[in-house]
């Protein structure tokens, strides 16, 4: 029962993850490719990658260490995201790199 349970917040952890990295990737594009910096608005993207942190801790430990490598990336590169490729490119890469990694851990769930 314990597995279950477990298994059932890595589930709604990774749900919520996800949803929050294609908000995350959402912004970003806003804010690079729309000059819209009210839905680029990199409060609202810092916002988002700590929600990602803070669900991360309830999936497993490449997860958690894929989200703080987001957030490393992020800190880095928010400031440029809406001006320079090179710092979107970083960011998406991360974000994919957590999806990727959410996927790995879902499927290795009993």
């Amino acid at each position: 029962m314990e597995v279950s349970e477990n298994n059932n917040n890595i589930r709604t952890a990774s749900f919520h993850i996800l949803l929050n990295l294609f908000s995350l990737e959402q912004i970003v594009y806003a804010a690079y490719y729309d000059n819209d910096m009210k839905a680029g608005n990199p409060r609202k993207g810092r916002i988002t990658v700590g929600l990602i942190g803070a669900f991360a801790v309830l999936t497993n430990d490449e997860v958690k260490n894929k989200a703080k490598t987001l957030y490393n990336v992020w800190s880095a590169h928010w400031q440029e995201m809406p001006t320079n490729q090179l710092s979107v490119d970083k960011i998406v890469e991360a974000i994919d790199s957590v999806r990727y990694e959410i996927k790995l851990a879902l499927s290795s769930l009993a």
